[in-house]
């Protein structure tokens, strides 16, 4: 079977995204028999997760002709480095160049058809389950009182997380409130009041296993709860609003750039209508169906059928 090399962004600015999405297509991989590798702009944190299972590369790629890239930007010499491959992916819903790609998966046809000329183009909402984890799903419950899971990664260079927590915590409906951090947030976030914070780690699903309501940004972790029937606020950045256009306000609930610094944002927490809306909306989606779309079309695509 094949080499496949994947170049992902992963910590600091971009969030966990790209990495959980791409290690969970890696497993994938090794399922049916491929070898995958790593390479891209990675942190230390998140390259110690990978070098527990897979090879790290940066060095001679000559060899491998399969290429999946879930990046926002890649460097100039890696781009030199792929003219071409046979096979170079590109399934970051989000790009800053579509030139260096054979193959695009996307969850939305590009505004500019130009970009995806000569390129084989497979577009796919539901792309966006891809990595989320089966048998986890939780059953929502009206309360008086919730626990909050909260998940900004790589949005929070825009969102103020500390003015966001701080605020939930003058809010009569909320219970507890438990954070997914980088290392360098943990002491900041701790600041703004009784939160229990956890880093980022493979069970990050174990530590909110009981909140009831998830805040989080616009990347993979709004469709890990989604999928796990978990009603879900989004802080989604106006450039990146189309990549999730297909379910916003449908499968989450979606809180524009304006509106983040509203202190009744959260509120809406305690409309049951709407919460109720979503929940029932995630249930006739069938999302259990769809979550392997992308993998299937990127096996399908390296093993020559696409």
């Amino acid at each position: 079977m094949s080499d496949v090399l994947l170049y992902i962004n992963a910590g600091g600015p971009h969030g966990a995204g790209h990495f959980w999405r791409s290690y969970d297509i890696a497993e994938q991989l090794i399922n049916h028999g491929h070898t995958p590798r790593f390479t891209g702009s990675i942190s230390d944190e998140f390259k110690s997760i990978i070098s527990s299972k897979f090879d790290l590369v940066y060095g001679n790629i000559d060899k491998i002709e399969n290429i999946i890239i879930d990046a926002v930007s890649v460097t100039d010499e890696f781009q030199s480095e792929i003219i071409g491959k046979n096979k170079v992916i590109l399934i970051s819903p989000i790009s800053n160049s579509y030139d260096y790609a054979t193959h695009l998966c996307l969850r939305e046809p590009l505004s500019n058809s130009e970009k995806a000329h000569d390129k084989k183009c497979f577009i796919d909402p539901y792309f966006a389950f891809s990595g989320c984890a089966a048998n986890t799903k939780t059953s929502f419950q009206i309360k008086d009182r919730y626990n909050i899971g909260v998940c900004i990664s790589g949005s929070k260079q825009y969102v103020n997380v500390s003015n966001l927590l701080s605020r939930l915590l003058t809010k009569k409906y909320v219970e507890e409130i438990k954070v997914i951090s980088n290392e360098e947030d943990l002491i900041v976030y701790q600041e703004a009041g009784p939160i229990e914070i956890k880093r980022f780690t493979k069970n990050i699903w174990e530590f909110l296993e009981n909140i009831d309501i998830f805040v989080t940004g616009d990347g993979i972790m709004l469709y890990e709860a989604i999928y796990r029937g978990i009603p879900t606020l989004s802080f989604c950045r106006d450039a990146h609003s189309a990549k999730n256009k297909n379910f916003a306000d449908k499968l989450f609930i979606n809180v524009q750039q304006n509106d983040w610094y509203n202190d009744e944002v959260f509120d809406v927490i305690t409309d049951v209508k709407s919460i109720q809306m979503i929940i029932e909306n995630i249930s006739s989606a069938k999302i259990d169906k769809k979550v392997y779309n992308l993998v299937n079309t990127i096996l399908k695509i390296i093993e020559g059928d696409y």
